[in-house]
This record gives C-alpha cells, structure tokens and sequence, in this order.
C-alpha cells in the first residue's frame, strides 16, 4: 500500500516503476500465454489473462475473444473501500 500511494501521487514515480517492472511482467504472461495455448490443443482447456489496462496498453491483438466485465463506478467505491477496510 505503501507504494502504491507512492505511485499513485507522483505519474513520474509511476512510470519509473512501471518500466522497471513491465518488461519482467511482460515476459512471464507472454510465455504463461504460449504454454498455456500449447497445453490447450490437448487438453481441451482456455487460457483467461486479467488485464486491467488491456485496451490501454494496446495488446487486444493478442486475444481471439476479450470478456469484458464492468460496474457502475459507485460499485468500484465500494469494492474499492471493502478491500481496503482498516
């Protein structure tokens, strides 16, 4: 939480943290992506990623169906507010 309110204030924090952290991320889903389709073929099972910032970081190209799953921004408050209750 502690950097999050870091990063959250400071967009310059933010990007700094993001490039450090985004490359090793990257890589890691790209590669979960990959087996994960390999396994598919004989398993029968789907690959589901969560991405929050999917449109935003312009990687939709990746996905044959994207499900997206929305709610009203007073329940984003609510939830937001129940996870962090302290």
């Amino acid at each position: 939480r502690a950097l999050g309110a870091i990063c959250f204030r400071d967009s310059h924090k933010r990007r700094k943290l993001n490039s450090i952290t985004h490359p090793t991320i990257s890589k890691v889903m790209m590669k979960r992506i990959i087996w994960g389709g390999l396994r598919s073929i004989t398993t029968g099972k789907v690959v589901v990623v969560d991405i929050p910032l999917l449109f935003e970081g312009k990687l939709e190209w990746l996905f044959g169906i994207i499900v997206v799953v929305a709610c009203s921004p007073e329940q984003q408050l609510q939830r937001l507010h129940k996870r962090n209750a302290e």
